[in-house]
């Protein structure tokens, strides 16, 4: 009896104990983001398959549709060849959201964007979590006027891992929603204490790059190479003037260089 108890205990509790989760465990999922981009028309990636894009396996993220003018494309395959102006939606995390601003070829679907005050590469990302006062809370993105009021760009939100099938504008704001913005550094700090937001906090090195200059950039970048290598500077002050020039060109902040 005991041998058939020993038995059962072994073979039975597992089932009857509750699940046990480490916090690592539970951190395995975190909080993704659904965002759409847009092919820009001048985009390298016009005429490439999303393969060759390079937008078939990105770290941390996954494409999960094309709109491409009334149509929409589900289970995108790789030899999907790109068009400009599809706009592709993409689920994905933070980290992702920061790769994809980055992506160059892509902008991101809403135009509001490009209406903002200060110039893009001054810009951050920043998470805020709809609190149940806010204003919005029921309204469209687009209906309750977020850029006007808060003077920064909602690019993706985030509502506790469900998949939103809507525009960014047309989105309706619910409380504990997660908004990742474009916006100015100071909005962190203006509206940390607000009370249409539980959270907001930036996101790290999350400033656009500036694409349009990256040809001075490699230019500079090959003069400091080329005038270390004949021995007229040391590599020290060729990097100095390197910087320097950088800065003067703006091809990047101070802080970068």
């Amino acid at each position: 009896c005991a041998l058939v108890g020993a038995t059962y205990l072994l073979l039975v509790s597992p089932r009857l104990l509750p699940e046990r989760r480490s916090v690592a465990s539970k951190m395995e999922n975190p909080r993704e983001y659904t965002m759409e981009m847009l092919v820009a028309p001048d985009s390298p990636l016009v005429g490439k398959s999303i393969d060759q894009a390079g937008l078939r396996q990105l770290p941390g993220a996954y494409l999960v549709e094309i709109n491409r003018d009334e149509d929409v494309l589900p289970a995108v395959g790789p030899e999907q060849r790109l068009r400009a102006h599809d706009r592709l939606v993409f689920v994905g995390i933070v980290e992702s959201i920061k790769d994809l601003q980055n992506f160059r070829g892509l902008i991101p679907a809403t135009d509001h964007v490009f209406k903002l005050d200060a110039p893009r590469h001054q810009r951050c990302l920043v998470e805020a979590v709809v609190s149940n006062t806010c204003p919005l809370v029921g309204q469209t993105i687009r209906e309750g006027r977020f850029r006007t009021r808060y003077n920064a760009a909602v690019i993706a939100v985030a509502r506790n891992g469900e998949r939103i099938r809507a525009k960014i504008g047309d989105i309706k704001l619910r409380p504990g929603d997660t908004v990742m913005l474009e916006a100015h550094p100071s909005f962190a700090t203006q509206q940390r204490n607000s009370r249409d937001f539980f959270l907001v906090s930036a996101v790290e090195d999350s400033n656009p790059r500036r694409h349009n200059k990256a040809w001075i950039a490699a230019v500079i970048l090959a003069a400091m190479v080329t005038v270390a290598a004949l021995g007229w500077v040391s590599m020290l002050v060729a990097a100095m003037l390197a910087a320097g020039l950088m800065l003067m060109m703006r091809c990047c902040s101070a802080a970068a260089a």
